[in-house]
């Protein structure tokens, strides 16, 4: 955990400017509605606004996306789960005769809102027809230009009869930064959404290869495995966080290579990194689980395929003052 500390800053005063309070009292029960500002489904909440509250209570079982939006109360409780994760990359799909199998699907970005939303993940590499030598190339994850978080990983290689392709390279970070100060953070909130102008977290990931094929009539290869998404940002600001559950900005897990009958096996998609998690807090109060995981890499179809690269972590940053 970052932890910036010393800010020049009367703490009552910053506290009451967190939140004007005008939500009021916030108890996300799982039965409890707050359709100004949240949707519900079952027992979890997914912000569609920043929520303004005095106390904000998120109970055990119950799960608050977050969404890119931000949390503003005076107190935050959590014992359940705050979350802005990655989504995961699909699967890659087994050959069906001749015909390779298709690349598996890229994770989902995390949502934005308030704040820039999350890097996506990318599609895995189909397997390669029968009679065609070479299988697909995994895509390289996607670049981050003022990133705050991590680069993104590798995806595996495909298994070879024939050629397998190549696997997707990580993204990187160009202008890679550091927050350092709560009032950076305007910086990161409040200026249009290009690519030079807001903070990324985490790059994004490649994904797997597929399979070669150049054997009998009738095999193909399989595809590769999808990137997981990267983490997104989480922001909570509050005079008080407890934590007693999990807040979380992860990455998604790479989608699996498939197995081939006869053929080559698709490569595991790299795992997204994860995300940044910022709490502004004078008093941070944690017995539970905060982190920005990285997300497991997607695993081999088989044979000589590869399995993905586990995401790197993020960064969680606590600002006190």
């Amino acid at each position: 955990m970052s932890i910036i500390d010393g800010q020049d800053i009367l703490a009552s005063d910053f506290i009451n400017s967190l939140s004007s309070g005008k939500d009021g009292v916030v108890l996300m029960d799982g039965t409890n509605t707050f359709s100004s500002f949240a949707s519900k489904s079952g027992s979890t909440y997914t912000l569609t606004r920043d929520v303004c509250a005095t106390t904000l209570t998120v109970n055990s079982g119950v799960i608050l996306v977050t969404a890119g939006f931000i949390v503003n109360a005076y107190t935050i409780t959590n014992g359940g789960t705050i979350r802005n994760n990655g989504g995961n990359g699909g699967n890659g799909a087994a050959q069906s005769g001749g015909t390779g199998g298709a690349g598996g699907t890229a994770g989902a970005a995390a949502p934005g809102g308030t704040l820039p939303a999350g890097i996506a993940g990318v599609v895995g590499g189909a397997g390669a027809n029968d009679g065609v030598a070479t299988g697909g190339n995994g895509t390289a994850g996607l670049v981050a230009t003022y990133g705050a978080g991590s680069a993104g990983v590798a995806g595996g290689t495909g298994g070879s009869n024939g050629t397998p392709g190549t696997a997707g390279a990580a993204g990187t970070i160009t202008n890679a930064r550091v927050l350092e100060s709560i009032f950076e953070l305007q910086l990161m909130e409040f200026t249009s959404d290009t690519a030079f102008s807001r903070w990324k977290t985490s790059a994004g990931s490649g994904s797997g290869s597929g399979g070669g094929s150049n054997g009998s009539t009738g095999a193909g290869a399989s595809g590769g495995g999808g990137s997981g998404a990267s983490g997104g940002w989480l922001m909570l600001r509050a005079g008080t966080i407890t934590n007693t559950g999990t807040i979380q900005a992860n990455g998604g897990t790479g989608g699996n290579g498939a197995a081939s009958a006869s053929k080559g096996h698709g490569g595991g998609g790299g795992g997204g990194s994860g995300g940044c998690v910022v709490l502004v807090s004078r008093n941070y109060i944690n017995s539970g689980t905060t982190q920005a995981a990285g997300g497991n890499g997607g695993s081999a179809g088989g044979g000589a395929a590869t399995a993905g690269s586990n995401g790197n972590a993020g960064v969680v940053y606590l600002l006190r003052f």
